[in-house]
């Protein structure tokens, strides 16, 4: 698996390398975001369901040193307010990687077709003769569609 990621990187130019590593650290963030803001519900439901215990949770003990002088719904609401913030950030934050992420594999796919037209081109006419021209037509159109969705995707994903 490795030395397919490998062949696959090695077709890349140098600034779709930049851009491939920048979409793995825009999805590591988000990842932390995720945790982040799935994290957040243990201590707002620690606090709704058991409001005058105090669990042996490190966020809490963290969160009422941090919040003394607030009562237990004061420090609800703030908790409540930043999960809608981080979850709203987070939203907005994937409609960015994933545009960004589409408009990659777009740029890859475009590029990719365009070197195989021109290697086309540059080849001898014996070559057109004998070759029909709706496979030439398959391979830099539909060969490449299938190659970005279902190599170069699934790559981003699993990274």
């Amino acid at each position: 698996m490795n030395s397919a990621i490998i062949k696959l990187f090695n077709l890349l130019n140098n600034e779709q390398k930049k851009n491939f590593f920048f979409i793995v650290f825009l999805l590591i963030i988000f990842s932390l975001l995720e945790m982040l803001s799935l994290g957040m519900l243990v201590p707002i439901f620690s606090l709704i369901l058991n409001p005058d215990e105090q669990t042996n949770n490190l966020f809490m003990s963290i969160m009422s040193n941090f919040f003394k002088e607030f009562d237990q719904q004061n420090i609800l609401w703030i908790l409540f307010v930043s999960f809608f913030i981080i979850f709203l950030f987070k939203f907005v934050f994937s409609f960015f990687i994933f545009y960004y992420r589409n408009n990659f594999t777009y740029k890859v796919r475009n590029n990719f077709s365009k070197r195989i037209f021109s290697s086309y081109l540059n080849k001898p006419i014996d070559f057109h003769i004998k070759n029909n021209s709706s496979k030439i037509a398959i391979n830099c159109k539909y060969e490449i569609d299938l190659f970005t969705s279902n190599i170069i995707l699934p790559v981003l994903d699993i990274v």
